[in-house]
């Protein structure tokens, strides 16, 4: 709270102390799209093969031969198809926000919209509500846009500045999780169920849920092409927007929805994972994605290889037992994460 009302103070709005006013940017040499995105769906296929066929057991791995494959999507498949899609869902949702703001530092975690559906996952655990995936689903959305809704009112003095933006939404993130931390504190039955929720646990994930983000996920995806020019013309200002006739206001409402939507349905799914939305972004433009389209359509690519690898990889680890997808995620993208920082202060 003490931050929310410093920035009502704040009055630089376009840079932080010390910072340029056009700093050199690290620009990518250009790829076909066509290139990355298939080396990245090539990649993407094959751990999908290679997660459903090669896995340990009580003796010794084995490869479980294609016809079999039926029987082991059981117990792989949705877990699988699930942590693939909430990465799609947090690579788009991380580039429209990023895109938006004009930050790339950006992510949904940053801006409350995880830590508002979350907040509204636990109310339900805790209060025992009964009300299916659908309602869980519809519920973490409203969560999410109220978050939204709640830094809107925040930074709209400052013009939604990018600096201010992310400012008021770590701190809704941080009051959020906050009031997480003290209900896992507590502990008991409750606290136990929203533990492996947290980590980002695949391993609970049924084939509804599964399928009905792949409907949900589809059905975004496909409205998104409406928003490709609006978010390439975003970027240069609300006055040149307005001049070439883009109704600004109501552009950032609607990908503010669309991006609380698609954190809400990952979130709601597999648990709060938005450090995808952060790299995912980044991995499309450190491999020459300038363009929105193109970011969009290589950010999602990178999100579900990220999950889906890190899902494969929480399995089979300390098999028997299992670990959480959310964690390996962070520590796989984190890695490269450096890595890829090495390269842009060299470059």
């Amino acid at each position: 709270p003490i931050i929310l009302l410093a920035l009502q103070g704040l009055k630089n709005t376009h840079h932080m102390p010390g910072e340029d006013d056009s700093p050199a940017g690290f620009l990518p040499k250009r790829r076909s799209i066509f290139l990355t995105g298939g080396f990245i769906a090539v990649l993407l296929l094959a751990t999908i093969v290679i997660s459903m066929g090669w896995s340990p057991g009580l003796n010794e791995w084995s490869w479980t031969p294609i016809a079999q494959w039926h029987e082991a999507w059981v117990w792989r498949g949705p877990r699988l198809l699930a942590a693939i899609l909430a990465g799609v869902a947090l690579g788009l949702a991380g580039t429209l926000i990023q895109r938006m703001t004009g930050n790339p530092m950006a992510s949904p975690e940053m801006l409350g919209i995880s830590g508002g559906a979350a907040v509204v996952m636990v109310l339900i655990v805790l209060f025992g509500a009964d009300i299916g995936r659908a309602g869980q689903l519809g519920a973490a959305t409203l969560g999410a846009t109220a978050a939204l809704g709640l830094l809107i009112m925040l930074a709209r003095k400052h013009r939604f500045a990018g600096n201010q933006l992310l400012l008021g939404g770590l701190a809704l993130y941080v009051f959020m999780d906050a009031g997480l931390r003290l209900v896992m504190a507590s502990g008991g039955t409750v606290a136990s169920q929203l533990l492996n929720w947290m980590y980002g646990s695949t391993w609970l994930v049924s084939e509804v849920e599964a399928l009905g983000l792949l409907a949900l996920i589809v059905l975004i995806s496909a409205g998104l092409l409406v928003i490709i020019r609006p978010l390439s013309i975003l970027p240069l200002g609300e006055t040149s927007a307005s001049s070439l006739g883009l109704p600004v206001t109501k552009v950032r409402l609607m990908l503010l929805l669309l991006a609380a939507l698609l954190t809400a349905s990952a979130t709601v799914v597999i648990g709060p994972l938005s450090f995808v939305g952060l790299i995912a972004p980044h991995l499309a433009r450190v491999l020459g994605q300038q363009t929105v389209g193109r970011q969009l359509v290589v950010a999602a690519l990178a999100g579900g290889l990220l999950l889906g690898m890190a899902d494969y990889l929480s399995r089979i680890v300390v098999y028997p037992n299992q670990l959480p997808a959310g964690l390996l995620a962070a520590l796989v993208g984190g890695l490269y994460f450096l890595w890829g920082l090495s390269r842009h202060g060299r470059a």
